[in-house]
């Protein structure tokens, strides 16, 4: 297998691919077709993050972990990121800056992120872990929260949305 190569490209990039998928296929088919790659591009991420992680990636602490992830993708220039537990079995990662996040959109849309972060968790948990996009009021135009957690919470999460309750009442349903 050749080695990954990996190239710095502006943020903007992303935004623009965004834009011209959807206005050419559709939202849908680009959301899509983003979360590919951005799962593809996890690869490279989880294997950068092993080798930093001297000890381990799997044997590393939680808040360590999180503090290593949070730096890498600072380093890489896509934005800050702050873990929080919404929920026993649900995890949340906010942030306020990120690159992929188009202050033009009526909703948060960072579908290659989204791919990169079911890739790299997964990996680290050892199974599929599903991740849902959802607002950050707070954050203003450039804020996203990354809902992560087993598939069958995550779903039972998007349909509590979905039904028309808030975040807190949704993840209250999940008991």
């Amino acid at each position: 297998m050749a080695p990954t190569r990996e190239i710095r490209i502006p943020a903007e990039a992303i935004l623009i691919l965004r834009r011209t998928l959807v206005r050419e296929v559709g939202a849908e088919a680009a959301g899509r077709a983003l979360q590919e790659a951005g799962n593809a591009a996890g690869d490279t991420l989880y294997d950068r993050l092993a080798r930093n992680a001297g000890d381990g990636l799997g044997e590393t602490p939680s808040s360590s972990f999180w503090d290593r992830l949070a730096a890498l993708f600072r380093e890489m220039g896509w934005g800050t990121l702050e873990h929080r537990t919404v929920h026993q079995g649900v995890g949340a990662l906010d942030t306020t800056d990120w690159f992929e996040a188009d202050p033009t959109a009526r909703r948060p849309s960072c579908p290659f992120t989204t791919g990169v972060l079911a890739n790299v968790l997964g990996r680290l948990a050892g199974g599929e872990v599903a991740v849902l996009l959802v607002p950050l009021p707070e954050a203003g135009p450039g804020g996203c929260r990354f809902l992560f957690g087993g598939p069958e919470a995550v779903q039972r999460l998007y349909g509590g949305l979905r039904e028309g309750r808030d975040l807190q009442a949704a993840l209250g349903a999940l008991g």
